[in-house]
């Protein structure tokens, strides 16, 4: 896996109060676009994927690995495994050029 690095993310609910999160970088693919995100840890042991340019949250991996656990009986998938499932989740409600949209018109705070 990737380096530990730390970036900026806004407070939720709250567009001018930042915090620093830390996790691993990964790049995924969102349709042909590909766009750099976190791994977040928090201390509750729990996974987000996280928008590396917005610091934005794109959802739990947590709920994701159960699922994939509950459907296919896979027990250990990677985190980069479920961050991809989590990305075709939203791609496959919302659509590849919205996921897309919103991505890219978050503001870029790192």
């Amino acid at each position: 896996m990737s380096k530990l690095v730390t970036i900026k993310a806004p407070i939720k609910g709250t567009e001018q109060q930042i915090t620093k999160v830390s996790g691993y970088v990964v790049k995924l693919y969102i349709g042909q676009y590909q766009h750099k995100f976190l791994l977040q840890k928090t201390p509750h042991n729990e996974t987000f994927l996280t928008h590396f340019g917005s610091g934005c949250k794109l959802g739990s991996l947590s709920h994701c690995k159960i699922m994939d656990f509950i459907q296919y009986g896979n027990k250990n998938p990677s985190d980069r495994e479920i961050a991809k499932k989590l990305i075709d989740d939203l791609v496959h409600k919302h659509g590849v050029d919205r996921v897309n949209e919103i991505i890219n018109l978050a503001p870029v705070i790192n």
